[in-house]
């Protein structure tokens, strides 16, 4: 009856892993997904079937080939392909990291957008298995946090480039479901937060999103 449950639950269900790759000083960044799976036991990873990584919320985009925190995301990667059945498993990486709403006091240069763009290719480019992943969707933040309908689109350009990276030159992503049977992201997290009150029963928090599109 155990063996079934296990069967049954990790198959059945998608899993959220909120990661953090980029570290706020030199240190690896905290892997929540290597050390989820080395705590599963092998019948569950093997029937792993949806996985969605919500990449972090620092406001930092510096991974770079070499650096600590891609050689962590690799290390990731490697595990799951001696550990799951990568041909049945659907992977959405989220690396919006909270910049998919508009931030009208933030904008960047030409050269920091090309540095989050070579920082995209990184973290997305780790999954290259032999036997799969049977679907493979991205989100990427806008070009810039001030988005023009121009940035908007290169955006979503962008994305379909990483997802044929690995999925081949065919790939159609949202033909596949991306957007239409998608696992939870990092804004709907937030929005699912109940509001925090004080002991005096005022509203000391409340998380608040306009939505962009």
């Amino acid at each position: 009856m155990n063996r079934e449950a296990t069967v049954i639950f990790f198959s059945g269900n998608r899993f959220l892993v909120q990661e953090e790759p980029w570290p706020f000083d030199q240190r690896p960044g905290t892997r929540q997904a290597l050390a989820l799976f080395q705590y599963l036991p092998s019948l569950a990873l093997r029937n792993l079937r949806w996985i969605r990584f919500n990449l972090g919320s620092d406001t930092r985009l510096d991974v770079h080939e070499g650096g600590t925190p891609l050689e962590g995301w690799k290390e990731t990667a490697r595990f799951m392909v001696q550990n799951l059945l990568t041909s049945k498993l659907t992977i959405e990486l989220d690396l919006r990291h909270e910049h998919e709403y508009p931030d009208p006091y933030c904008s960047k240069n030409a050269m920091e957008v090309e540095n989050d763009w070579r920082s995209y290719q990184n973290m997305a480019g780790v999954f290259i298995f032999e036997d799969g992943p049977k679907d493979y969707f991205v989100h990427i933040g806008s070009p810039n946090d001030c988005p023009s309908p121009a940035d908007y689109q290169l955006r979503l350009e962008q994305e379909r480039t990483l997802e044929k990276r690995i999925m081949g030159p065919e790939y159609d992503g949202e033909a596949r479901g991306k957007y239409t049977n998608c696992g939870v992201s990092v804004v709907d997290v937030v929005r699912e937060r109940p509001p925090v009150f004080a002991p005096d029963g005022s509203l000391a928090s409340w998380h608040k999103v306009t939505p962009f599109l």
